[in-house]
């Protein structure tokens, strides 16, 4: 449950800060590395089963 919180929390930032991106002229590319960046983060710190949910975002890696 609380890997599931974070990513949530990851993905609800990441859509909420789209349109400003885009403004800034700046590719939807960038907010996928981004997100891709933070949910590496959070396996680093050993969030509990959030390989289940970052397997559906990400499975090739």
């Amino acid at each position: 449950m609380q890997a599931k919180l974070y990513l949530s929390i990851i993905d609800d930032v990441i859509e909420s800060m789209r349109e400003l991106f885009l403004d800034e002229g700046l590719e939807d590319r960038v907010l996928d590395d981004l997100k891709h960046v933070s949910y590496i983060a959070l396996l680093n710190v050993k969030v509990k089963k959030i390989s289940h949910f970052w397997h559906s975002d990400f499975p090739n890696i």
